[in-house]
């Protein structure tokens, strides 16, 4: 699961399964909970959870699930058998140009595949 805060101060959470499941949630009221039904979203979605694997050494158990606090700026979240790991707070420039880029760009094709599957009819 990633939490983002986008610029204008509205944040987006995106959440994606090993199964291609996943969803979009926006505190806008818009949101997309049928990842499942599209397969751009389900390899998005299992490429996402793949990458977000490497990561967990980065990140420390916790059970704060606190949301950005700043614009632009972006915290992960993994979900295993032994716990929540999550990130600190991290900016954009940490985010896009730096060490967690690869987790950053995974979760983005997650959100791109949705904004494309609006364009596609509904299985």
């Amino acid at each position: 699961m990633a939490n983002v805060l986008d610029n204008t101060g509205s944040t987006c959470t995106t959440i994606s399964f090993a199964s291609g499941d996943a969803s979009m949630i926006c505190d806008s009221g818009h949101g997309r909970t049928d990842g499942i039904k599209f397969e751009s979203v389900q390899t998005a979605a299992k490429k996402f959870v793949s990458v977000a694997t490497s990561f967990i050494g980065k990140m420390e158990l916790t059970n704060n699930y606190s949301l950005p606090t700043s614009a632009g700026n972006i915290k992960f979240y993994i979900v295993t058998p032994q716990g929540v790991y999550g990130t600190k707070e991290l900016t954009e420039g940490e985010a896009v140009g730096g060490s967690y880029y690869r987790l950053w760009k995974a979760q983005a094709d997650v959100i791109t595949a949705f904004r494309l599957s609006d364009q596609q009819p509904t299985p």
